[in-house]
């Protein structure tokens, strides 16, 4: 599957920042809110979608991934698996519950 994106705002944080990768999001997300406008119908810009760094070392902070869609309503649109590109890979959902579940 593909994902196209056309001025979208995706943060990148790392997977194992736990509850202070959470505090960064709602910080940046409230920036998005104050200071910017869509040209479109005036309405303020939001994250559209979460890029996870890191995410081959998910741990017991992988619960923060959930807190993020939570709070932002946004999905997690991809996880970064290593240091290139091809690297960067669509969520699997199961990976985090298994990793919830340990």
């Amino acid at each position: 599957s593909s994902l196209e994106i056309n001025n979208e705002a995706v943060v990148s944080t790392q997977s194992t920042g736990g509850n202070e990768a959470v505090d960064q999001l709602v910080k940046f997300n409230q920036a998005l809110i104050d200071n910017s406008v869509t040209a479109e119908a005036g309405t303020k810009s939001i994250i559209d979608g979460i890029l996870l760094t890191k995410f081959d070392c998910i741990d017991d902070k992988v619960g923060a991934a959930i807190s993020m869609t939570y709070i932002t309503g946004q999905p997690i649109v991809f996880v970064g698996t290593g240091q290139q590109y091809p690297d960067l890979r669509s969520l699997n959902v199961k990976s985090v519950v298994t990793a919830l579940l340990r």
